[in-house]
C-alpha cells in the first residue's frame, strides 16, 4: 500500500542474485509496465495494418496486370498459330516445287 492505494512494483532480480557489480537496485511500477506493453502492442497493430494495406494493394495491382498478361499471351498464341500456318503453306509449296527447295528452306528458317 502506498498513500492508501495498492501499488504493485516489479524489482530487478539481477541485483539480488549477482550483486551491485552486475546491476543497480531498481524497480518499475506495474502501471508503467502495462503502458509499455500496451504501447508496443499498438505499434505492432499499426505495423500489421500497414502490412495488410500493402498486401491488398499488391494483390490489386497483380490482379490488374494479370488480365493484361493474359491478353498478351492470347495475342502471342495467335501469332504463333499464324506463323505455324505460314510454315505449313511454305512446306506444301516446297513439296510441289523441288527446283526452289533451298529458297523455301530459307523462308522456313526465317519463320521459325
Amino acid at each position: 500500500m502506498w498513500n492508501g492505494a495498492e501499488r504493485i512494483e516489479y524489482i530487478c532480480n539481477s541485483y539480488h542474485r549477482y550483486g551491485k557489480e552486475h546491476c543497480s537496485p531498481h524497480r518499475i511500477n506495474e502501471e508503467a509496465v502495462d503502458k509499455l506493453i500496451f504501447d508496443e502492442l499498438q505499434n505492432i497493430k499499426s505495423m500489421a495494418d500497414k502490412n495488410w494495406q500493402s498486401i491488398e494493394k499488391q494483390v490489386k495491382d497483380w490482379t490488374m496486370q494479370k488480365s493484361n498478361v493474359e491478353r498478351q499471351v492470347q495475342k502471342l498464341s495467335e501469332k504463333i498459330s499464324a506463323t505455324e500456318l505460314e510454315i505449313e503453306k511454305i512446306l506444301m509449296e516446297r513439296i510441289s516445287d523441288k527446283a526452289n527447295a533451298d529458297r523455301y528452306d530459307r523462308m522456313i528458317e526465317k519463320r521459325e
